[in-house]
């Protein structure tokens, strides 16, 4: 689990981690101005066994002259003071840059300007007059500024801070520093007098960078090897079963079960989740209606009793699958959260506990961009009771595929209106989904959607459901029938982010035929009621793409309803701020 700390909270060290100290003299004439670091009095002092700063291997010197001088124009003609902040901690180290004078000076701070750069570049990190920069005398503690006066070799008067910067895990940043005296004051004020000065930095402990959900998606979930936290780099190379099926889009799509059975349960000769029919006993979890055994997925009529059981324990009934597949984590006969790709997402989602309308999960990143799908089905508190809202309800008394908490699920047309499949005419797509649902979300979550070029040409049958994933995803993505596009925030999932969703083995299968039990056991996104997809069929002027009850894909008339979830891509720049991506345990958005 990873824990990112927030932006603005940053912890001083109570001593300074890092110190060195240079003296700086000029002695300045009227015909004649030159300044030299003293090399052999640098004094470094340590305090930090993983960060330290390394001085110029060949000293540095500020030369001033009235035939070549630095003026107003700050160009910068000298040759610099250099310094590298190298770090090998195990942490985030931050550091500021002070300068601290020496109280002896006869030359008065106004009439030192300073640059700070990057190593060998003229872009200009900081800059000003010295007296004018922020005096940073409460930042140092009494045994900070004892150790600050023996690395000087006097009693410093003034500190000032010129600069904060960070340098990553293990790494280094080289800077130049210039002090000047503009030309036009070269008078009376500032010739034959001194100048001395320590350069100080002090580090702290600091956040990292922030984390885009993406960049951790594909550097940190995603380890290099295809199948290694279910996360899959389609990039059309691989080793693994049915690698010459994946996208070849460059995406990373997460694939396989939730569940898997265990070895606990293998010795009992449970080799799947669901027992794949009522005479079989291999599954862990089995379905009774109206009082015989049956199987998961088995159709109860509403006015039967039913019920759950797990193979091991027949005597305790459960209420919902959900119940049931917990009890057989929970004696160690199934694992869970084996595809962790959870997130907290909308109104609601700073709450400690992230609830059932807050959970979303991850489909892949694609282009830099995470898309999402919302876990359980959204209903009217969402959608709304307009646009192509049906009346008619799923209730999960009697579709035992069902495995989400939910008691009662609302249905959608696709588009009951003109009952035509194209998606612009959908006031699913208008309605329901980009008016009520995008304002359900408020402002906040609704400037962490990208605003996408949905595909909406679609494909026939026999193009999308009848072939397996890979040329399903060529169909119905890169060349699908017709090149109709429609551009909009929220749209719903593509036939093969389905189809993808499912373990690699079953890839060469026909999305006709994933209603196998294999299938069913290996699909997170699988929840087990009709479900729609934003894809149509080309072949049929009122027919759309759905994902049915049993797990395959098939075809619907768009004047009926079936199950919905919203689906979207979000901004490349949405950062993490925690979770481990688990449904307990959801990863968080910044």
């Amino acid at each position: 689990m990873i824990k990112l700390k927030p932006r603005t909270r940053i912890i001083l060290l109570s001593v300074i981690s890092i110190l060195i100290v240079v003296t700086i003299v000029l002695g300045i004439t009227y015909s004649f101005m030159q300044a030299n670091i003293e090399s052999s009095s640098v004094t470094e002092v340590s305090l930090s066994s993983c960060a330290k700063i390394t001085l110029s291997d060949t000293g540095a010197s500020i030369n001033l002259n009235n035939t070549n001088p630095i003026s107003k124009n700050r160009a910068l003609q000298t040759t610099p003071y250099t310094f590298t902040v190298t770090s090998s901690c195990e942490s985030y180290v931050g550091f500021n840059l002070y300068l601290a004078t020496l109280n002896t000076n006869t030359l008065v701070d106004s009439s030192v300007h300073y640059i700070i750069t990057r190593n060998g570049s003229k872009d200009i990190l900081a800059e000003g007059i010295l007296s004018e920069a922020t005096n940073a005398l409460s930042e140092f503690t009494s045994d900070d500024q004892n150790q600050l006066n023996v690395g000087i070799n006097g009693t410093f008067g003034t500190i000032y801070k010129l600069y904060n910067d960070d340098i990553p895990l293990q790494g280094e940043v080289s800077y130049d520093l210039y002090l000047y005296i503009d030309s036009e004051i070269t008078d009376a004020s500032t010739m034959g007098k001194t100048f001395n000065a320590g350069i100080a930095v002090k580090s702290y402990d600091r956040e990292a960078d922030p984390t885009t959900l993406a960049d951790y998606i594909i550097n940190e979930v995603y380890t290099g090897t295809d199948g290694e936290n279910g996360l899959y780099y389609h990039d059309g190379v691989g080793s693994y079963t049915n690698a010459d099926q994946e996208a070849g889009d460059n995406s990373y799509r997460f694939s396989g079960g939730d569940y898997k059975v265990t070895e606990t349960a293998n010795q009992a000769g449970l080799t799947r989740v669901y027992t794949t029919t009522n005479t079989e006993s291999d599954g862990v979890v089995n379905f009774y209606c109206n009082g015989e055994k049956q199987f998961v997925g088995y159709s109860c009529y509403s006015t039967y009793e039913h019920y759950y059981t797990t193979a091991y324990n027949e005597e305790t009934h459960h209420n919902t699958l959900e119940e049931a597949l917990t009890q057989a984590v929970t004696d160690g006969y199934l694992t869970s959260d084996n595809i962790k790709n959870f997130v907290c997402f909308g109104p609601g989602a700073s709450e400690v506990s992230c609830g059932a309308d807050n959970l979303y999960r991850i489909i892949g990143v694609f282009d830099g961009q995470v898309k999402l799908i919302k876990y359980e089905y959204a209903n009217s508190d969402l959608l709304g009771t307009n646009g192509d809202y049906s009346s008619s309800t799923y209730s999960n008394t009697n579709l035992s595929y069902y495995s989400g908490s939910k008691t009662t699920i609302n249905s959608y047309y696709w588009n009951n209106i003109t009952v035509a499949n194209e998606w612009s005419e959908s006031n699913l797509n208008t309605v329901n989904l980009n008016t009520n649902y995008w304002n359900y979300l408020t402002a906040e979550w609704q400037s962490k959607i990208a605003s996408t070029t949905w595909q909406v040409g679609g494909n026939t049958l026999a193009n999308i459901g009848d072939v397996s994933v890979k040329t399903a995803y060529t169909n119905e993505i890169t060349s699908p029938a017709e090149a109709t596009t429609y551009e909009d925030e929220i749209g719903l999932m593509y036939v093969t982010d389905y189809g993808y969703a499912a373990s690699p083995e079953n890839w060469s299968t026909a999305l006709f035929d994933y209603d196998s039990d294999t299938n069913r056991n290996n699909n997170w996104m699988f929840m087990g009621l009709y479900e729609w997809t934003i894809s149509r069929r080309s072949d049929g002027a009122t027919v759309a793409f759905r994902v049915y009850s049993a797990g395959r894909v098939g075809n619907y008339g768009v004047g009926f309803n079936s199950g919905v979830r919203p689906s979207f891509y979000l901004e490349s720049s949405v950062v993490l701020s925690g979770g481990s991506g688990t449904s307990t345990d959801p990863y968080r958005i910044a």
